[in-house]
């Protein structure tokens, strides 16, 4: 008697850790992950917050924009379907080109390039992850990527303001910046003679 009443103790124990594969993984999760509507104005504040004090800000301040950074790509990652996700991210890379983050700016665009194809400034998005890829990380392999997105912008967007530019930008890729000079003025010498 005294056995099995030192194993009941052990018994409920082992009934009570029991519980479904689906309730352990649900428990599992840590309070931070789990998110919901009820968060959204809290996750809101912080960017609007984040965005006063950077236009009160009389200089940039790094430390301001990465503030208004962590803001954005905290809103967009807890609530990607939200009209204002694709939004954020392209004012996160705005600030993170500000901060001289390229590679940071890159992934806050690629992920609106293949998360958001239908936000209004797609186009925009596209054109200014060539760029970064074509200039500030031209000598970090950004080339091949940045001749991907140029081709992209004409194909896609072929009737926008971008289409024409990324042709023209496409010639260059790859060139010296002073053999690209070089081409610009004889180019535009060509065409005042015309």
């Amino acid at each position: 008697m005294k056995k099995i009443l030192l194993l009941l103790p052990v018994a409920a124990m082992l009934v009570s850790s029991c519980g479904t594969e689906t309730e352990t993984k649900k428990d599992s999760i840590p309070d931070t992950v789990k998110v919901s509507e009820t968060t959204r104005p809290q996750y809101l504040k912080a960017v609007t917050d984040a965005e006063t004090k950077l236009r009160a800000s009389t200089t940039f301040d790094a430390r301001l924009a990465m503030t208004a950074i962590k803001a954005y790509n905290d809103y967009a990652n807890f609530f990607p379907k939200d009209t204002l996700a694709p939004e954020f991210l392209f004012r996160a890379a705005d600030l993170a080109q500000g901060t001289h983050n390229y590679k940071q700016a890159t992934i806050f665009l690629e992920k609106i390039i293949a998360q958001y194809p239908e936000y209004p400034r797609h186009a925009d998005a596209c054109f200014v992850a060539a760029y970064v890829y074509d200039s500030p990380l031209e000598k970090q392999g950004g080339e091949v990527r940045a001749k991907e997105l140029y081709e992209f912008i004409i194909k896609k967007y072929p009737k926008s303001p971008y289409a024409d530019q990324a042709k023209t930008l496409l010639e260059y890729i790859g060139v010296p910046d002073s053999v690209m000079l070089d081409r610009i003025v004889k180019k535009g010498k060509a065409e005042e003679k015309q």
